[in-house]
């Protein structure tokens, strides 16, 4: 089996990030403006990862952390001819002007952006990763680095690395899948019922779901999200499936993906059928990568537990403050809402340390995103963009 090594630009680079996105940008770009040399590596054919590819245009906790992430939302509004804008405790943007901020971004900053490129193996010595194997239409590609960071979501470049890893609850269970959809042609006018903006979350995933039921459609995501992503264009988030799949295995992430797409488009032509406010209802784009709330949790240096969030601990290495709940989806089809007792609550704002984002088993390697180190509860809770984005830059700078 033939390998290449490539020593672009002169030899090993300083620093390679697995996974472009929101982490996998935010510490590519840290690092690149201290002045190394930097290479991304990224799976699909854009930056942002389940902001761009998975749709989830509606960003949660990401004010008040500082930093690329502030700047970020600046170029955004700046950027996005209508389609960004602000509302507590979200922020929503434009899926393309995502995608072409963040690769002005990088490409400002001068790091090498490469597309299209699976992350498949490491090379380790004495402990330490020398290599990472990529596939690609370019065939088997080895490129060095002397610091590694991962932010491929699941932990990928840490596994292949060997480092040890937890996986889902006490039982094992993990998180469900969603695919998002994009959708047009809603009644603006008589959404505000529907609209969790105006509307008391609760109760307005009520009514969605109630207008499912009286059509005779049964989501299997049992508080569906219909979000308002843009005033100007009318466009709405919708999110209305659980896949109770790995995001692990090739095999059931495909069956998931298939099974999510033809439960939106059902659902969607249950609820047109239903008239009034979704007459006009139509799916404008489905995601090209369903979503994976969980993956692998790295074993750091430190791993951020239930009760550091449930008493808002801070830590004198602490790097991000974190404001979102513990948030677990029904861990399987007939879970419901004693598992979102028993997991999730309002928490006090808590920090994420850094040796959270320090591999204990590999020198030279850091985490960002949803992979740090935590447990099953913490996990639920940092999971989301503002902290993924937060801990990106940190481990980059």
């Amino acid at each position: 089996m033939k390998i290449t090594v490539d020593y672009k630009n002169g030899g090993a680079y300083d620093v390679i990030v697995c996974g472009g996105g929101p982490s996998g940008v935010a510490a590519a770009v840290a690092c690149a403006r201290a002045g190394v040399k930097v290479l991304l590596i990224e799976q699909g054919g854009c930056l942002g990862g389940f902001w761009t590819r998975g749709l989830l245009t509606w960003l949660i906790d990401t004010f008040d952390k500082g930093g690329l992430l502030d700047e970020l939302m600046e170029r955004l509004e700046k950027d996005a001819d209508g389609k960004a804008f602000r509302h507590m405790p979200r922020f929503t943007a434009d899926t393309e002007k995502t995608k072409l901020v963040l690769e002005r971004l990088c490409r400002e900053a001068g790091v090498d952006i490469l597309y299209h490129t699976f992350v498949s193996g490491t090379v380790v010595e004495n402990e330490r990763i020398s290599a990472v194997l990529t596939e690609s239409k370019s065939g088997r590609v080895c490129y060095a680095g002397r610091m590694f960071i991962d932010a491929t979501g699941d932990g990928d470049l840490s596994y292949f690395a060997g480092a040890d890893y937890e996986l889902g609850n006490e039982e094992g269970k993990t998180q469900p899948l969603s695919l998002i959809a994009h959708v047009s042609g809603v009644d603006t006018d008589a959404f505000l019922p529907y609209d969790s903006r105006y509307t008391p979350n609760k109760q307005a995933k009520c009514a969605i779901l109630e207008d499912m039921r009286s059509a005779g459609a049964e989501p299997s995501y049992r508080a569906p999200l219909i979000a308002l992503l843009s005033e100007k264009y009318k466009t709405f988030g919708f999110m209305t499936d659980h896949q109770y799949k790995s995001g692990l295995d090739n095999t059931q992430l495909t069956e998931a993906t298939l099974d999510a797409r033809e439960e939106i488009h059902a659902v969607t032509n249950a609820l047109r059928s239903v008239g009034g406010v979704w007459k006009e209802l139509c799916v404008s784009s489905t995601a090209d990568m369903i979503g994976v709330r969980e993956g692998r949790r790295i074993r750091g240096l430190y791993r951020l537990t239930a009760d550091d969030v449930n008493q808002g601990r801070c830590f004198e290495d602490g790097i991000c403050t974190v404001g979102f709940k513990t948030d677990v989806h029904d861990l399987s089809k007939d879970g419901g809402e004693s598992e979102r007792k028993k997991y999730g609550k309002e928490h006090p704002p808590y920090q994420i340390p850094m040796r959270s984002l320090i591999s204990a088993d590999i020198k030279n390697l850091l985490m960002a995103g949803r992979c740090i180190s935590g447990d099953f509860v913490a996990h639920s809770s940092y999971r989301v963009a503002g902290p993924a984005f937060r801990t990106g830059e940190v481990s980059g700078l």
